[in-house]
């Protein structure tokens, strides 16, 4: 191979034994290493040029071997190791890109406590789940953000819990599970209670809003954080999302409204017979009835304001004729025209956009049939 050793590199590196010369031969090497295209005697010779190479007194030598045999999976174990405990200018490349790294290997390093190298091992392609609990729970905070942050690692519900139970008030912790694209749902859950605390006091804070109004905001972007949170899910995430709700006392019929107005009625369907106290497939037979009886009987059951029927039928009527793509630009495109529709059925409700006016709109609703 061109890049092989040859004698004339050993020649060069007798004479000139500088740290340019001695690194530039670890390059040479590292980025010659292919064992099949070397005889067994080769192969022996270059692993032990490596292993004097890697413990060679300058770091240059050494990071310039690591750097170009961090991605060669047929790099020694033992050279692997003793170049991921090194120094972060040796040791950083192998952390991340290598490996011959074992999940041993990792644990170990990463309880040494030295974060850029904790850091380094949470960028790593497919974490595995024993290696993400340890980072969670005994890594700093840097390296936690990062593993929240990495979708190919695989990490466990409990490391996501551990994670939050540690570092539940550092954003870079929390924005970065925010913005993975899949959450167990008990963990949703639990990230939007977070956030919603923090932007009920960014309100009070910055603007001096009245605590009435503070709250109905509070609530209004828990709710749609939460029924955004449940698209996709599974039903029996779905079914534990719409149990806890119901426990905490937070199946509202606002939020209710909110999923079916988007489209989502495996959420409508599962809270209305979570409300009613009757099996899921019994609630969906009755929505299901497509001359509404079955739905107005539901809501009647379930104790709801009187418009809440008109609204959710409407809803349900559009969003059935519409086609669904699962997109959140897609749901929006749904709300709105739900909205538009049932907006044009009631009396003395302004044209809006805004599906929080709509909730609204009900919440006053529900308080005028209380106190008639």
């Amino acid at each position: 191979m061109p890049t092989a050793l040859t004698p004339d590199d050993v020649r060069r590196l007798l004479a000139n034994p500088s740290t340019d010369a001695r690194a530039e031969t670890a390059t040479k090497l590292a980025r010659g290493y292919t064992p099949s295209a070397l005889t067994a005697e080769e192969q022996r010779l270059a692993i032990d040029i490596m292993r004097l190479m890697a413990r060679d007194a300058e770091t240059q030598v050494r990071a310039a071997l690591a750097e170009n045999l961090k991605s060669n999976p047929d790099l020694p174990h033992d050279v692997a190791v003793k170049l991921a405990r090194d120094v972060d200018a040796v040791s950083l490349p192998v952390l991340t890109f290598s490996s011959v790294l074992t999940d041993d290997d990792l644990v170990s390093i990463l309880r040494q406590g030295e974060e850029a190298k904790q850091v380094a091992i949470a960028r790593r392609d497919g974490i595995s789940a024993t290696v993400s609990r340890v980072i969670a729970t005994e890594a700093a905070v840097g390296a936690v953000a990062v593993l929240m942050a990495n979708e190919t690692a695989a990490i466990p519900e409990d490391a996501f819990g551990t994670a939050m139970d540690r570092f539940g008030a550092e954003e870079q912790v929390t924005g970065a599970m925010v913005r993975r694209g899949r959450l167990p749902i008990g963990i949703a859950e639990r990230l939007v209670s977070i956030v919603s605390a923090s932007l009920r006091e960014q309100l009070a804070a910055r603007h001096e809003l009245p605590a009435g109004m503070a709250t109905d905001l509070l609530l209004q972007a828990r709710e749609r954080a939460m029924v955004e949170l449940a698209w996709g899910a599974s039903q029996q995430e779905l079914d534990a999302l719409i149990d806890r709700l119901h426990a905490n006392g937070k199946l509202t019929p606002s939020i209710v409204l909110r999923a079916v107005c988007t489209g989502d009625e495996d959420f409508f369907t599962a809270a209305m017979a979570k409300l009613a106290g009757i099996p899921v497939e019994n609630a969906r037979k009755l929505i299901e009835d497509r001359g509404g009886g079955g739905l107005r009987r539901l809501v009647e059951h379930c104790r709801l304001p009187r418009d809440f029927f008109a609204m959710a039928r409407t809803a349900l009527v559009v969003s059935r004729d519409l086609e669904h793509d699962g997109s959140a630009a897609d749901r929006r495109r749904i709300a709105r025209l739900v909205i538009e529709r049932v907006v044009s059925s009631l009396d003395d409700v302004p044209d809006t956009e805004n599906l929080d006016y709509l909730i609204g709109k009900l919440y006053q609703l529900q308080e005028a049939q209380l106190a008639a």
